[in-house]
């Protein structure tokens, strides 16, 4: 599963709000995740987008998250 946070900003650098998304392995979706599709059989890279929580007006950056969970 591959989770991201995305904390948005305007271009004088003022906070504007942040989004979360969730995805995951078609297997694995019943938790409400969105399906990884990539974009050909053999492909690496697949597209992501990460909803803000509210209306965005001026966004021009973004500050990603990516939480990594280890269990030993």
């Amino acid at each position: 599963m591959l989770e991201l946070g995305a904390d948005f900003y305007d271009a004088q650098g003022r906070y504007l709000g942040s989004g979360t998304a969730t995805y995951a392995d078609e297997e694995f979706t019943d938790t409400g995740a969105t399906p990884i599709a990539p974009s050909a059989p053999d492909a690496e890279t697949f597209v992501v987008s990460v909803p803000s929580t509210e209306p965005l007006d001026g966004a021009a950056s973004a500050v990603l998250t990516v939480p990594q969970l280890v269990n030993e």
